[in-house]
């Protein structure tokens, strides 16, 4: 049976006549016409609960929607006879029958109990919050990243190079909300074009695609398909809305999170995580997701996962589960008094904030930990939680290093020379062997300007146009500072190297034939370098950038053989 008229009978119920001191006086029809009325206000308004709020009907969700009819209906259970008793005692000098009000006043209480508990019950379940998430406590860090798949590209900076290929479809569309993902490998960017506001959708009726923005290379093309017909949308209305289209099929389960994810095949689709309380109303445990075509409409209920799906433990469920999980350390008074080993998820503007990184086998939403003192700007951890899995390992070997928001802050301290330079959020990653924030710099249009590395545990900043340079520059300060490169980590990260004939050389600049674009300054005091003629081979290494001179990092003539 359709998830809306299941909704709307349940909620009906709440409409019952609660006058059953009629019951106790035989006054049998007079009950009936009661309900009738009853009726006459109570469907409506189940009507509009069922199509607009959609609950979810398991327990104890179903509770809000009765309770709402509930408690309208006391109040009219209750006001209605005191303003005919009114009448009567002025009229006759009766005393007031309170008697029929027992019932009502009761359910009342009861609602207002229920609604205090709310936040109350899971105050004494907090070991139970705590120990939700199956955390796994470790010492080591989280593994190098390969540098070709460092995520540079900042959210900000990724609506706003969608923004700028919507173009002749911007009279109807707009970008919708963005996410990132993992398609074949690599990392995107990808939002649906919504239709703009009903008077659109009412003439459009379909949304023509997406946008896909690749997130590891800046200066990659945006993708924009726009050849679709998508009908299932957030923007939808009516049976067409996405929300309302998978609640008629799947009532039963809590609908936490909708992304618009891509397939392998770049096949458009909704992932939904269907979720269960077990805390009373908190508590969330994923049970599956539905996945939805968006063209079709046709959905199915997954508890094995597909592999190409990212997202299905929702973003607010993480940003929970790391809180339960530092924070009822020792339980709930723990939280208010003492505070022994407490720690409590970075926040950004005053709210918990998870992002989605790359791991070592698919996403994971990542969040530093910190003391709860809002002062504080270091680390006392950092959480992995993988988005498909769910499996979550708490790193506690960074006390002491460099949180978000101070990451940002130092390397917004680099560039403050340039006016309306700031820090995108910063990704964690292993870098070389060491813990390291990038940090994206944009301008204050959004637009990606530098790329800085943040040293964890220093604080040290390298700010320069380009990642490579950044890498680069960054490496070399390690060095310098006694850190060894670890084994498996890419000792030529940001490096790129040329064969070839020299064209023209001319002092310490050299143009090869095959290279004629750039001009390569080398070092003079390297012995090859200075017998260097044209027409010889030669073997360069550098690192790439858009100025026409660049500077060459190691230099071979390949015409001689010099120990």
């Amino acid at each position: 049976m359709n998830g809306i008229i299941i909704a709307f009978l349940v909620t009906l119920v709440g409409c019952i006549n609660l006058d059953f001191y009629k019951f106790g006086r035989g006054e049998f029809h007079s009950w009936f016409k009661g309900q009738l009325n009853n009726l006459k206000w109570g469907v409506p308004v189940a009507a509009i609960v069922a199509y607009i709020y959609m609950p979810a009907l398991l327990f104890p969700d179903i509770i809000t929607p009765i309770g709402i009819m509930l408690a309208i209906n006391c109040l009219v259970t209750i006001i209605k006879p005191m303003k005919i008793q009114k009448v009567i005692i002025v009229d006759q000098k009766q005393k007031p029958d309170f008697a029929r009000f027992k019932l009502p006043i009761t359910v009342l209480v009861i609602l207002l109990i229920v609604l205090v508990s709310a936040p109350i019950v899971p105050l004494f379940q907090t070991k139970t919050l705590h120990e939700l998430p199956n955390a796994v406590v470790s010492n080591e860090k989280i593994n190098p990243i390969d540098i070709s798949h460092i995520r540079q590209v900042p959210i900000e900076f990724a609506y706003w190079k969608a923004d700028k290929v919507i173009g002749d479809l911007g009279y109807k569309v707009q970008v919708g909300q963005i996410s990132i993902q993992l398609i074949n490998d690599h990392l995107y960017w990808v939002a649906p074009l919504e239709l703009g506001n009903f008077w659109k959708w009412l003439r459009f009726k379909t949304s023509p695609g997406f946008v896909m923005v690749d997130a590891e290379d800046p200066e990659a093309k945006v993708e924009r398909i726009d050849d679709l017909e998508l009908n299932y949308m957030n923007s939808a209305f009516f049976q067409k809305n996405i929300y309302r289209h998978v609640y008629q099929k799947y009532p039963f389960y809590r609908l936490s999170e909708f992304t618009f994810e891509l397939d392998d095949e770049k096949n458009p689709k909704w992932v939904v995580s269907a979720v269960k309380p077990t805390v009373w109303f908190t508590g969330e445990q994923v049970l599956g997701v539905i996945i939805v075509d968006p063209v079709t409409g046709e959905m199915e209920f997954h508890q094995k996962i597909p592999k190409w799906v990212d997202r299905v433990i929702p973003e607010k469920l993480s940003e929970e589960y790391n809180y339960w999980f530092g924070a009822y350390i020792n339980g709930f008074w723990n939280t208010k008094f003492s505070q022994k080993d407490m720690h409590v998820p970075t926040t950004s503007n005053g709210i918990i904030d998870v992002f989605a990184v790359r791991g070592p086998d698919g996403m994971y939403w990542f969040t530093g930990h910190t003391s709860p003192s809002a002062a504080d700007k270091s680390l006392m951890g950092y959480s992995m939680m993988n988005t498909q899995t769910g499996e979550f390992v708490y790193y506690s070997n960074v006390s002491g290093y460099y949180n978000e928001d101070a990451a940002v802050s130092n390397a917004n301290s680099k560039v403050s020379n340039f006016q309306g330079y700031w820090g995108a959020q910063p990704i964690f990653y292993n870098l070389f062997g060491e813990l390291t924030w990038v940090v994206p710099i944009l301008s204050s249009n959004s637009k990606l300007q530098r790329i800085a590395l943040v040293h964890a545990e220093t604080g040290y900043v390298v700010v320069e146009e380009i990642l490579s340079d950044s890498l680069v520059e960054y490496k070399q300060w390690l060095q310098e500072k006694g850190v060894s490169i670890e084994a498996g980590t890419d000792e030529d990260a940001g490096y790129q190297t040329v064969e070839g004939k020299v064209k023209r050389i001319n002092n310490d600049l050299i143009v090869l034939e095959n290279n004629d674009e750039h001009m390569f300054k080398i070092n003079l005091e390297n012995n090859e370098a200075r017998i260097t003629k044209e027409n010889d081979q030669v073997k360069i290494k550098y690192i790439e950038s858009d100025k026409t001179i660049i500077d060459a990092k190691e230099f071979d003539n390949l015409e001689f053989e010099f120990e």
